[in-house]
């Protein structure tokens, strides 16, 4: 049973607002937590486009060396 999904539609994605978790009388809505977590999210994305150009680069290599 194959099960369709296709990621252009509307429900495809749930998309969230990016409110704030706190907001000081100043105005500033930067927090230390959401800093850290998007942070992590940076650092994950890099890892992944590191490993992947490595790998072609890897593939590209090994390609014209045989």
């Amino acid at each position: 049973l194959h099960i369709g999904f296709d990621p252009m539609t509307r429900d495809a994605l749930p998309v969230r607002d990016a409110t704030p978790w706190e907001v000081t009388h100043s105005g500033n809505s930067v927090t230390l937590e959401q800093e850290l977590l998007r942070s992590g999210e940076v650092t994950a994305a890099y890892s992944l486009n590191m490993a992947v150009t490595k790998a072609f680069n890897r593939m590209l290599m090994a390609s014209l060396k045989g």
